[in-house]
């Protein structure tokens, strides 16, 4: 006997799917009853364990008739042996060796619909598809591979999202491609395959099929990325189906924005006022610019891992366009390496460590010094103060290197020039060789991007001439302890404000909404710099017109380095740039300089 019970179910490879199928749930049923017997025990288990050795060993030896032999005894007489898996797959692999494909495909349906959880399916999918493929079956082929792909989507995905077999899947027609529709009406991967249907169907001229596809399309998976591909490629997208775009991770919704923050746990109050207060700056900044843009939150609890896989569900799961948060610095450390990871934009309106902008291109922080203020001091004193030659004079760290290189860039740029630069250790105790250096070349500003702890180490250690030549340094100097501290020293230094890349009436906006006092003092402040950080984003957003994550990171990075951002003569700059005057600072005197000139001194 050749596997009578084999070959009783061997059938051959349907023209349409569907008689597959019908035939599929009679074996399955037939399998059902004869599987429903008691285990195998005594003398029957013995026997049946004989002949699985047996198969074993004509499969090691290649002998694939007499494997065809075995496991058909096995399957008839033996239907309950818990080894039948393995029995087919062996069986399979024999058909398939003497040249009997359609052995093979029985074999391999037999072994899907008796035992849907054994752990060699996959292998035996796969094999099968290749099988059918080789015998010039590629519905048939196809119809393995959507198993394959149902059992794991995120698996049988290419990093874009589109099917693993997708070079398998084109080469079927419309037609081909509706059998496949019909025989898995519930696989992940039917959006998919009604939109490559739709694309198929415009080629053979049939737009008004493929009309009519997609309008059922939009029925069965409103909003699912393919359905949009397939809207686009008739010119039916509504408005708010074209705000979601197809990037490599997946669909992006380009007004949608992903906040991070701790909903939950002991910092759950902070991140409460956070929430609020970024509610608060969406409602505006909507009113405002007459936009739709929308929040979708992520609860961190204030924990680096839940920072990270919260940064990963916005990313891919939600499509948010950029990410904003958290409220501290470890959960948006941990956030930015995953935003970096999707080339995701992130802003960061809070977190205190100065070093987040080092994960990448992508990362922005909006309440520390960053590129925008060397930058606004560069243009400022080029184009208002009409100075020429200029300094840097720069603490030796990473920041000051990176202060010092955009302010020497902007300056190029503009048209100055650059006499000196030199570099200082705060931890050393020479700060006049450097100084020195910068003075001999007579500039008429010289630059220093200092925190307030290095620049009182540095005033400490001037000679009593001071720096003999006008002083821009950064918004850290807002500080009233370095003003006490120096003096006379920093007398006439020009700096920024800390809400330099804020426009003021954002901040009386703010006010006039936000229960100020009622969350206490940190909560306020913690608010307010949310709610600025978050309708700078959304303004960039308006008027950059991104639509792609990529676009709204150059747009930003254009933002924050001032590129973008319009000074308007003189007059702006009273809200943006201070004077240090003794112990305390005044608003630059925009009044004095309608036609250039420089601050009495």
């Amino acid at each position: 006997m050749v596997g009578s019970r084999t070959r009783g179910r061997t059938r051959g490879s349907p023209s349409l799917l569907a008689v597959t199928a019908t035939v599929a749930i009679l074996v399955a049923t037939v399998t059902a009853m004869a599987q429903a017997g008691p285990a195998l025990k005594g003398a029957d288990l013995e026997q049946a364990r004989r002949l699985y050795a047996q198969l074993k060993s004509a499969h090691e030896e290649q002998r694939a008739r007499q494997c065809l032999e075995l496991a058909g005894t096995l399957l008839d007489y033996y239907p309950t042996f818990d080894r039948n898996d393995e029995v087919l797959v062996i069986a399979v692999a024999a058909a398939d060796g003497v040249g009997d494909r359609r052995h093979a495909l029985a074999l391999s349906d037999e072994l899907l619909a008796d035992h849907p959880g054994s752990p060699l399916l996959d292998g035996a999918i796969e094999r099968a598809a290749a099988i059918a493929l080789a015998g010039g079956d590629s519905l048939r082929s196809a119809h393995y591979r959507l198993l394959h792909y149902d059992r794991d989507p995120a698996r049988g995905q290419r990093a874009d999202g589109v099917p693993q077999a997708v070079a398998l899947l084109e080469q079927l027609s419309a037609g081909q491609l509706s059998d496949l529709v019909l025989f898995h009406p519930d696989s992940a991967m039917l959006p998919w395959l009604q939109c490559r249907r739709v694309a198929k169907l415009l080629e053979a001229g049939r737009e008004s099929d493929a009309r009519h596809l997609v309008a059922r399309l939009e029925e069965t998976a409103p909003g699912d990325r393919w359905t949009v591909e397939a809207l686009n490629l008739v010119g039916l997208a509504s408005p708010e189906q074209a705000a979601v775009r197809l990037e490599p991770d997946g669909p992006v919704r380009v007004r949608q924005i992903g906040v991070l923050c701790p909903l939950s746990g002991r910092y759950a109050e902070l991140g409460g006022a956070f929430a609020e207060a970024a509610r608060l700056a969406v409602a505006h900044a909507n009113a405002e610019l007459d936009r739709n843009f929308s929040l979708v939150f992520e609860d961190t609890g204030g924990d680096p891992v839940e920072g990270a896989l919260a940064a990963r569900r916005l990313c891919i799961g939600r499509g948010s366009i950029a990410l904003f948060g958290d409220l501290l610095s470890d959960p948006t450390a941990a956030a930015a390496v995953v935003a970096e990871q999707y080339a995701v934009p992130l802003i960061s309106p809070t977190a205190t460590n100065d070093r987040l902008w080092e994960i990448g291109a992508n990362v922005f922080q909006t309440n520390l010094p960053g590129l925008h203020e060397p930058r606004l001091l560069a243009a400022m004193a080029i184009q208002v103060l009409l100075k020429r030659d200029f300094a840097v004079l720069h603490p030796d760290d990473a920041e000051g290197r990176r202060l010092a290189d955009a302010f020497t860039a902007e300056i190029e740029h503009l048209g100055g020039r650059l006499v000196a630069r030199a570099a200082f250790v705060p931890e050393g105790t020479d700060a006049l060789g450097p100084l020195r250096q910068v003075r001999e070349r007579r500039p008429e500003v010289i630059y220093v991007p200092a925190t307030a702890a290095q620049a009182a180490w540095l005033v400490d250690h001037l000679p009593g001439e001071g720096f003999g030549a006008l002083v821009l340094g950064t918004g850290a100097w807002n500080d009233a302890s370095l003003l006490a501290h120096a003096g006379a020293s920093l007398d006439g230094a020009i700096i920024p404000v800390a809400a330099a890349l804020f426009p003021a009436g954002w901040a009386r906006a703010f006010d006039a909404a936000w229960p100020v006092g009622t969350l206490g003092v940190e909560a306020d402040q913690l608010a307010l710099q949310t709610y600025r950080s978050l309708r700078l984003l959304l303004d960039t957003l308006a008027a950059s017109g991104a639509r792609t994550r990529g676009e709204v990171t150059a747009a930003l990075r254009r933002r924050m380095t001032r590129e973008e951002l319009e000074t308007g003569g003189a007059a702006t700059l009273a809200d943006v740039v201070r004077v240090v005057r003794g112990e305390k600072t005044e608003p630059f005197p925009a009044a004095l300089f309608g036609g250039g000139g420089a601050p009495d001194r």
